[in-house]
């Protein structure tokens, strides 16, 4: 809630009750955007953080706002798939050489589990995917973008990764492989 109000007042001193009267009103997004000075990315802020303080749910944005519905889409269609793995995935961590398991994959990242890190770290990885395709392994760089500690009675690191660099060559592998497993019936979801 606080990264809403701040995002309106720093545009015109205004409440987020206001911006939500006016959301009620039925003010077309246009109008509500020359009023509080926002640009098309700062509407979709607002509206996103709306939201998630639940304030409003996305079904009504999407049916008073249909063109923002349809920058959501266009967004989650541009960032791919994610695929939830329903068969163990291998990852080696190159320089701990520590082997883990990948829970899901897209083209622009991956989760582990067993794979320690921090986050902002590099780290040089390897996934063999001779399971899936006649392929040597993917081998690629990543940053750690987040890390969290499961487990009740044992403990294990997961964490999220955005790829850096990857040959082009990989990337084709890497594309091919999260197509596969989307047809061959693993969990397939769209970013949120």
């Amino acid at each position: 809630m606080g990264e809403c109000a701040e995002l309106l007042r720093r545009q015109k001193r205004v409440g987020i009750s206001e911006f939500l009267t006016d959301i009620s009103a039925e003010l077309s997004e246009s109008e509500l955007r020359l009023k509080y000075r926002l640009s098309l990315r700062e509407m979709d802020e607002v509206f996103g953080k709306l939201v998630d303080a639940e304030f409003i749910t996305k079904i009504e944005l999407f049916s008073r706002y249909p063109a923002y519905k349809g920058r959501i889409d266009v967004n989650r269609q541009r960032q791919g798939f994610r695929v939830d793995l329903t068969i163990p995935l291998s990852i080696i961590d190159l320089k701990s050489k520590l082997t883990g398991i990948v829970r899901d994959i897209s083209r622009h990242g991956f989760r582990t589990a067993g794979i320690e890190a921090e986050v902002g770290e590099t780290g040089a990885f390897r996934i063999p995917v001779d399971i899936f395709l006649n392929s040597d392994p993917l081998v690629f760089s990543a940053d750690c973008a987040w890390v969290d500690i499961r487990g009740s009675n044992r403990k294990y690191t997961v964490a999220g990764f955005r790829l850096k660099t990857i040959s082009d060559a990989d990337a084709q592998v890497l594309e091919n492989l999260v197509h596969l497993l989307v047809f061959d019936g693993s969990k397939e979801q769209q970013r949120p």
